[in-house]
């Protein structure tokens, strides 16, 4: 039995209504469940079944791919940037008072930044580094007005150098 050939625009239009339908879903919006009908659908394996040229597997893969970084991006990386920007400044506030931390850990949180911008630092430098830089600033800010208190002119030179050391390693 010969099934009818599908288009790759026919079927990927098919496709995204699902793909919207269970973005809705997990985003929490009303949205009715997939039917039994949908679950049954075939139309992605008749599609990379046909024999070519209409075998459309490579190109569905890029625009399935495409779709969901989309959505990684634009949903999840925007819902969990701040915590884990809030979570990286302070594993280095504490690096900074000489504690222990994990810097496998830091560094891997730190390559979702890069990873999300495909290779590219934008993310890195606009939702990450820019806070750094600033929380950095305030925190040698306060560390100077505390040292500049209590330390001793010569002590607090020393002190400005080591922290100057340590930028520089």
């Amino acid at each position: 039995m010969d099934r009818k050939s599908i288009d790759l625009d026919e079927g990927w239009a098919h496709m995204q209504s699902g793909i919207t339908k269970l973005k809705r879903i997990l985003e929490g919006l009303p949205e009715p469940p997939f039917s039994s009908e949908e679950y049954m659908m075939l139309t992605i394996y008749n599609m990379c079944t046909q024999k070519p040229p209409l075998d459309y597997s490579q190109e569905l893969y890029d625009k399935y791919k495409g779709c969901f970084d989309e959505y990684i991006r634009s949903t999840v990386y925007m819902d969990v940037r701040a915590n884990a920007r809030k979570a990286v400044i302070v594993l280095i506030d504490k690096e900074r008072e000489g504690e222990q931390i994990d810097r496998s850990l830091l560094k891997n949180v730190l390559d979702i930044f890069v990873e999300i911008g495909m290779g590219e630092m934008v993310h890195y430098e606009q939702d990450f580094e820019v806070q750094m830089l600033e929380d950095s600033a305030d925190y040698y800010k306060s560390k100077a007005t505390i040292w500049i208190e209590s330390d001793s002119c010569p002590d607090y030179m020393l002190k400005l150098i080591e922290c100057n050391h340590m930028f520089l390693v």
